[in-house]
């Protein structure tokens, strides 16, 4: 199904990221709104691009992301802010089938992305990474990410329709080299009224915890490349905790590059 992704991202940058993450995910109200926790969940990402990077030369992401066993194929398109403070944009994703691979197809044809071969039409034996590889998509970063959610509704509303989620992720990204982790906040907007209550968590957490916890309008793709980047020039070994967890100096090293990116890009 294709939709709109609304979301506002954040990541910690405390000395002790893992215990900050846990007390945002133990915060059971924000004004206005209750945090009801959900299960925790185990997510695995795998990202892929042609090997020109046409995707990201179009600002294009296509993921295979696993969640208890059940893979799901994502496309994203570009970005652009909102006036809270949150990133949008175009977002379909489909239980892994040959149809759901078919609209991805057609939404990469009508980005003028042009792949190596035509997408079978009949499920088989083979994994989805094996499948986007005959299309001549290669996998361009893996990651792993340990995620809390939490419905946000309204208060004395708790078995009532979430308009917004908050997710506390512990991410690891894989790298040849080295792994790195990090922790981030994650506020999306989960219905078309959903903006308010978004806005509403977004504010308490800047109003609690900055400058502990800082807004990342990047996704964790680009995230990712950056940090992959520096990691194989050196550039982050003395910000790098003996636990992989990436400092705050870090991510200034991170930002001033994905800054740079974004003026070029605009």
């Amino acid at each position: 199904m294709t939709g709109r992704e609304v979301e506002a991202a954040f990541v910690i940058t405390a000395p002790d990221a893992l215990m900050l993450a846990g007390d945002v995910a133990a915060l059971t109200a924000v004004p206005g709104y209750a945090l009801i926790a959900g299960p925790a969940q185990g997510i695995r990402d795998i990202h892929v691009d042609t090997a020109d990077r046409a995707l990201a030369a179009r600002l294009v992401a296509v993921r295979v992301r696993t969640i208890d066993g059940v893979d799901w194929l994502t496309l994203k398109g570009p970005p652009r802010p909102t006036a809270w403070g949150a990133q949008e944009r175009v977002e379909f994703e489909e239980p892994w089938s040959p149809d759901a691979l078919l609209d991805v197809v057609g939404l990469l044809r009508q980005a003028d992305v042009r792949l190596r071969a035509e997408p079978p039409t009949r499920p088989g034996p083979t994994t989805p990474e094996s499948v986007l590889g005959t299309l001549g998509l290669v996998p361009i970063q893996r990651r792993e990410t340990y995620r809390r959610p939490r419905r946000v509704v309204p208060l004395g509303d708790p078995r009532g329709a979430a308009p917004a989620e908050m997710d506390v992720d512990v991410v690891t990204y894989w790298f040849h080299r080295r792994d790195v982790r990090l922790c981030a906040v994650e506020v999306e907007v989960r219905c078309p009224d959903g903006h308010a209550a978004s806005a509403a968590v977004t504010r308490y957490l800047l109003e609690r915890y900055e400058p502990l916890i800082r807004p990342w309008p990047y996704g964790k793709l680009a995230t990712g490349m950056v940090i992959e980047d520096l990691l194989a020039r050196g550039a982050l070994d003395q910000v790098l905790a003996d636990d992989r967890m990436l400092r705050a100096s870090g991510f200034d090293l991170i930002e001033a590059r994905l800054a740079r990116r974004v003026d070029a890009a605009g």
